[in-house]
């Protein structure tokens, strides 16, 4: 699956804005980030479970995830500017980024992009 709507978003920040307690390694104004086993499928299943928009865009019946981007400051275009257009490649641990359905596009179809997530929501 190459889909994917919306912004990105979400990922396990939670917690109070401005939660003030005692100690001096508290900082206020940020949002606590509440630990996240990377190992556990589960963990991932709910987490693109709460990505979801709930939104079967195309009525095909495929519910749409919200895009999430690990690292937002790199520019797409930085990475598909790297890949030869033509070539095959794997993104591994693809979540519901764009950037695969964003190389694939910007190489005209020339470049076979394949999806691998460990979570079966990201990639159904």
């Amino acid at each position: 699956g190459l889909r994917g709507r919306g912004r990105g978003g979400g990922g396990g920040a939670t917690g109070s804005e401005g939660a003030e307690t005692a100690g001096p390694s508290v900082v206020t104004g940020v949002k606590a980030i509440e630990p996240f086993d990377f190992a556990s499928l589960e963990g991932w299943d709910n987490f693109y479970s709460s990505a979801s928009s709930g939104v079967d865009g195309t009525g095909d019946g495929v519910v749409e995830l919200e895009e999430y981007e690990w690292h937002p400051s790199l520019p797409h275009s930085a990475f598909a500017s790297c890949i030869p257009r033509g070539s095959s490649i794997i993104v591994i641990g693809c979540g519901s980024s764009s950037l695969p359905r964003y190389i694939y596009d910007v190489h005209e179809g020339e470049t076979s992009v394949c999806c691998l997530d460990y979570s079966p929501a990201c990639v159904d």
